[in-house]
């Protein structure tokens, strides 16, 4: 990846976590753990490696404030409306995705093990109407993999030989109820995965040069081997709550003031530094 494509995805998530750390403060709302782990992950899917024939799933749907973030950086939603709106009474940005309201949003998801059967259907749609250019992105969490309707989604997908579909798996290690090894541990989680017949990769999920290296790898070897392929994004929690990162608590509680300014200010730190290492490896202002 160019340099200067990922100062302009560490640009954007800057802001988008901004947004989702502001819409999470004034609401008083938890999963912004949940939010804050994807972050990353969201921005590269829609920044660079989506075109607008392509679908994105998020499966986690207890995350909607990172997907609405997103798509209010790339100006499909009004961003000042989500602000004024997110998680009040009679809102169309509610907790989880809703259902027929966001033409950004195709499905509601939340309930957790639907997403991977939903995008596995829609992959299968633009492989039998022909469309070879339509993609499609599902991104789902650790704890997810609990629920057996998300292998019989990854079974299927192998089967009908679906290289169209890529699977984003959140591997932040913590669930509702603890920590995953401990609620029902799925590793080895990629010998799981290929067991199935699925094209697999591992990758930082908070680095977008590791993430693209991990997409161009899978996608090409699912291309090659006629097979959907996985990105298992290694990510942390709550990433930048002072307190609550890589924590339980961090899945249920809303941010204190201290700890909001604080991840605020973690944000707009990072991106400096991000930036200033960028500019020290090729030599250019950013």
């Amino acid at each position: 990846m160019e340099s200067q494509s990922v100062r302009e995805l560490q640009r954007a998530c800057c802001s988008v976590k901004q947004l989702l750390l502001d819409l999470h403060f004034n609401a008083r709302s938890g999963h912004v753990g949940s939010a804050l782990s994807c972050a990353e992950v969201l921005t590269f899917l829609k920044f660079h490696c989506c075109s607008s024939k392509d679908t994105i799933i998020l499966s986690k749907g207890h995350a909607a404030s990172a997907l609405y973030s997103v798509l209010a950086m790339a100006g499909e939603i009004d961003a000042g409306e989500l602000r004024a709106k997110y998680y009040r009474d009679g809102t169309l940005f509610s907790a989880h995705p809703p259902p027929n309201k966001l033409p950004t949003i195709p499905f509601a998801t939340g309930s957790l093990g639907h997403g991977p059967g939903i995008a596995a259907g829609l992959a299968l749609g633009s492989k039998l109407l022909g469309r070879r250019d339509e993609q499609v992105f599902c991104v789902l969490s650790d704890g997810e993999l609990n629920e057996g309707s998300v292998w019989e989604a990854f079974a299927f997908a192998a089967h009908h030989k679906l290289n169209n579909l890529v699977f984003v798996i959140d591997l932040n290690k913590i669930q509702g109820f603890g920590r995953t090894k401990d609620v029902f541990n799925m590793e080895p989680l990629a010998e799981k995965l290929r067991s199935f017949g699925i094209a697999v990769g591992e990758a930082d999920g908070h680095d977008f040069e590791s993430l693209s290296s991990c997409y161009s790898f899978v996608s090409a070897e699912g291309r090659d081997l006629g097979a959907p392929s996985a990105v298992v994004a290694m990510t942390t929690k709550g990433r930048g709550l002072v307190g609550l990162a890589d924590t339980v608590d961090c899945h249920y509680l809303p941010m204190t003031t201290e700890i909001y300014e604080s991840a605020v200010e973690f944000c707009q730190n990072e991106l400096r530094r991000l930036l200033s290492k960028q500019t020290g490896e090729d030599g250019h202002a950013s």
